[in-house]
């Protein structure tokens, strides 16, 4: 595939953190080596390791969000779609990167491709407890109290979760907490997409889905550690790369 400007890309949990410098420093090596010639980008969730609220935006936010608004400024449209570790992103944040939210999930077309955008854990439905904890902490009346909490208070409770998460998920089968075809079916009953593109699980991968007779590729995008794993579309092709 040759990169011109005519080509989109998708990355998803990159888990940025400012105890994670080497990680931001490959995002922003990101950025400006791939991003800034793109056409789109779209952010699938869990950019960041967690958020709390915008009223905690301080240095490091600051500079992944200039970051993100010379892609704006150079005439790139980011979109960022919220994942389980930072639904809480809110509109000073948006505002300050110059990027577009969108609602999980998503409908697009870009280049003939009719596309699902989703952070992923919605398509993992064997999971019983984690979808009604999702239900109920991204409801709108759950996510206005939790911003009324003093910072510290918020903080004390990410850390409870957070360490309850770990044990829960170290209980389980991977394959209970890994997207299921029932999760896939469901998602694209009432759509039209015939390609899917998703993060969360944090193994990158390429599944082929029948849907009512249609044949539908599932692209899964992996995490980012040591390095980065993106999505590259464009008029012939979608494919999963390595940034390093």
């Amino acid at each position: 595939m040759t990169l011109s400007k005519n080509h989109t890309l998708f990355v998803s949990d990159v888990h940025l953190s400012e105890n994670k410098p080497e990680l931001t420093a490959l995002f922003l090596k990101f950025i400006n080596e791939k991003a800034l010639f793109a056409q789109e980008l779209y952010i699938l969730g869990d950019l960041f390791d967690v958020w709390l609220g915008d009223d905690l935006i301080g240095n490091f936010e600051h500079e992944i969000a200039t970051a993100l608004e010379t892609l704006a400024n150079a005439g790139v449209k980011t979109y960022f779609l919220a994942g389980n570790r930072d639904f809480f992103v809110g509109e000073k944040f948006l505002k300050l990167a110059k990027i577009t939210a969108l609602k999980d999930p998503c409908e697009i077309s870009i280049f003939g491709y009719s596309l699902l955008l989703t952070h992923g854990d919605l398509l993992c439905t064997d999971d019983k407890l984690y979808q009604r904890y999702r239900s109920f902490v991204q409801n709108p009346l759950s996510r206005k109290i939790f911003l009324r909490f003093p910072i510290q208070f918020r903080k004390l409770i990410a850390r409870k979760l957070r360490s309850r998460s770990k044990q829960y998920q170290q209980r389980q089968p991977i394959a209970k907490l890994d997207v299921t075809e029932e999760g896939v079916q469901k998602i694209l009953a009432q759509k039209q997409a015939n390609v899917i593109i998703h993060g969360h699980v944090h193994r990158a991968n390429t599944i082929n889905h029948n849907v009512n007779g249609r044949v539908i590729t599932r692209y899964v995008l992996g995490t980012w550690h040591h390095t980065g794993s993106y999505i590259v579309l464009d008029t012939q092709s979608v494919e999963i790369k390595v940034f390093q």
